[in-house]
């Protein structure tokens, strides 16, 4: 649990010094007898997503079923002096999934003001989303076991507005990558919320992996 945030989480170095490493620890739990428990699968979605960054940063992640997490986010809480900050609060945190090499990147680069990305324009997209507003999204790439995720971390306010848009600029990059003009990615809203594995060309897909938003849960 971060310092700053009871709403984000990362593996423990404890785990390091008990199983060997936290991969040896993510795949005890993989093969464990009750990993089919509710519980235990809640912990191993949350595992998986701090694997994809080589358990290196803290993850928004929302525990409904694991009553350990819930006391203890609790009894932290209630720790006296702590502060009522929380770095967290009101931040979204989607998760995208792809094996489409180099798009991720894409979407990094065209926040740069020197990309030579101009074959697409924001404005052009309809989004509400202003380009201005989109270079302010926290947005990271990882490589994982021979899969591309991008991790973008947005105020709530903007719902699931700022993960739709986010997915119409890459369908932009996606077209022009493979010369299409059907909206490929569509419906944009349904395929977010259900983790729809969309298939892009051939053995190609995109799917969003995980949405998590950080709410204070305690008050």
């Amino acid at each position: 649990m971060s310092t700053n945030s009871l709403m984000a989480f990362k593996i423990s170095n404890v785990v390091e010094e008990i199983f060997g490493s936290k991969k040896d620890f993510l795949s005890l739990l993989r093969n464990h007898g009750l990993k089919n428990k509710k519980s235990i699968k809640e912990f191993l979605e949350f595992f998986e997503l701090c694997e994809i960054t080589n358990f290196s940063q803290f993850m928004i992640f929302s525990f409904e079923i694991s009553e350990l997490m819930k006391r203890r986010i609790i009894h932290f809480s209630d720790t006296l002096g702590r502060s009522n900050y929380d770095e967290y609060k009101n931040h979204t945190q989607v998760v995208f999934e792809t094996n489409f090499e180099g798009l991720f990147e894409k979407i990094k680069e065209i926040r740069n003001p020197n990309s030579k990305l101009n074959f697409i324009k924001i404005e052009d997209l309809s989004l509400k989303t202003t380009e201005k507003q989109l270079k302010l999204f926290k947005i990271q790439n990882y490589t994982s076991n021979s899969k591309y995720f991008l991790l973008i971390s947005y105020h709530s306010k903007h719902k699931m507005d700022s993960a739709v848009e986010i997915l119409k600029v890459m369908e932009a990059f996606l077209k022009k990558e493979i010369n299409s003009d059907e909206n490929i990615l569509a419906p944009y809203r349904n395929n977010i919320s259900n983790k729809k594995e969309i298939q892009i060309n051939g053995d190609k897909y995109l799917k969003v992996k995980s949405v998590q938003i950080a709410l204070n849960k305690t008050n």
